[in-house]
């Protein structure tokens, strides 16, 4: 109970995994774009995406930021693309934001039948390991479960291990 209020930095992990019947292509294509997350976003979170018009701007450096209501509190967050290798891989670094550090890294593996999308989310943030456990990481959960949710449905696919799979977000201390 010591760390409740302590500015501890304690860096998080999450990790998700969805497999999905399109090509790295597509699935780079889709989840490259900030604005896409408009459509997988639930609706008690009001999101509003900043960015450059046409794709011209996505590449490696680039800036972008979100609004974002959680809980009747708006969050502003600056974000830089850091790594951009297009059908491989994809990490998104905060600038500036809620967090003390966030790093959001896409991996699109091809595998038989589509692309397999590992997400690795490492993460820090004030307030100790009870925040941890009774505001992120249930957030984190929610807001995974049903991006997975509705990408799965944008794909027309089901969460049938033939055709698509979610897995829980699982954390763990960096």
């Amino acid at each position: 109970m010591s760390d409740v209020f302590s500015n501890s930095n304690d860096l998080r992990v999450a990790r998700t995994e969805l497999l999905l019947r399109i090509s790295p292509h597509e699935a780079f294509a889709f989840f490259a774009d900030p604005r896409h997350l408009i459509e997988i976003t639930p609706s008690w979170h009001v999101l509003t995406v900043h960015c450059p018009d046409g794709a011209d701007w996505m590449s490696s450096d680039a800036r972008y930021s979100i609004s974002l209501t959680i809980h009747g509190h708006a969050v502003e967050w600056q974000l830089r693309i850091a790594e951009w290798k297009p059908r491989e891989s994809l990490l998104i670094e905060q600038v500036d934001g809620p967090y003390t550090e966030f790093r959001h890294r896409r991996d699109f593996e091809a595998i038989a039948g589509g692309t397999r999308v590992t997400e690795r989310i490492e993460y820090a943030h004030l307030g100790g390991s009870l925040y941890q456990r009774l505001i992120i990481q249930p957030e984190l959960e929610l807001l995974f479960a049903h991006r997975h949710r509705r990408i799965l449905e944008k794909f027309g696919l089901t969460d049938d291990p033939e055709q698509g799979r979610s897995s829980n977000v699982s954390h763990a201390a960096g």
